[in-house]
């Protein structure tokens, strides 16, 4: 069961066919991306006018490895003096989220309305890295959906999640979606066509 192929770029993606930098793959099954939108539509041959560069802005994203927890929590920051806009207690693991490089200012915060000491930090484990796509700037909504259509249709390309499908969505919302992609396969074309 080799299933994972490390360090492949997809090239080209038709109906029951996709090429990566270095190998050919062929399959009757459906092909299911979670490559972003801009990736998928580049690989299929679908022509657009988004300018994907600017339809996001990117974050940044510090993780700390804490000792003794384990919770799961959100909390927001509406602060505009904040550079941090969200953090997230996973586990054992705090994930601190910013418009701007995270300074200790913003670190403070965080600590302070979680309640977290110095001593309960057992690790940095990343440190600012910035991501590129970090926040969607939604596209005209029949555009989006008609340029995923014409992926399903041109190359049985589904496209799932939030960069996938170019629209903010929840861990919730990706569970529907694979329901929802699900049905659609089963489908037969001329009825999907119809709906």
């Amino acid at each position: 069961y080799n299933r994972i192929n490390y360090g492949q770029r997809i090239t080209m993606i038709e109906a029951g066919h996709f090429q990566t930098n270095s190998e050919d793959f062929t399959t009757d099954d459906p092909i299911i991306s979670t490559l972003p939108m801009e990736e998928n539509l580049k690989a299929v041959g679908v022509e657009h006018d988004i300018n994907f560069g600017v339809m996001s802005f990117p974050i940044f994203v510090t993780r700390m490895e804490l000792y003794n927890y384990d919770l799961n929590m959100t909390l927001y920051f509406p602060d505009l003096e904040l550079n941090v806009y969200r953090a997230s207690v996973i586990g054992n693991i705090l994930i601190v989220e910013g418009i701007d490089k995270i300074n200790t200012k913003d670190v403070y915060a965080v600590r302070k309305a979680l309640g977290i000491d110095d001593g309960d930090i057992s690790e940095i484990i990343i440190d600012n890295k910035k991501q590129n796509n970090g926040k969607i700037i939604p596209v005209n909504d029949s555009m989006r959906k008609n340029l995923l259509f014409e992926m399903t249709q041109k190359a049985n390309l589904y496209s799932l999640g939030r960069f996938a499908c170019w629209r903010q969505i929840l861990l919730d919302n990706t569970v529907q979606d694979l329901n929802v992609i699900d049905n659609m396969i089963k489908t037969l074309p001329y009825d999907r066509n119809r709906l």
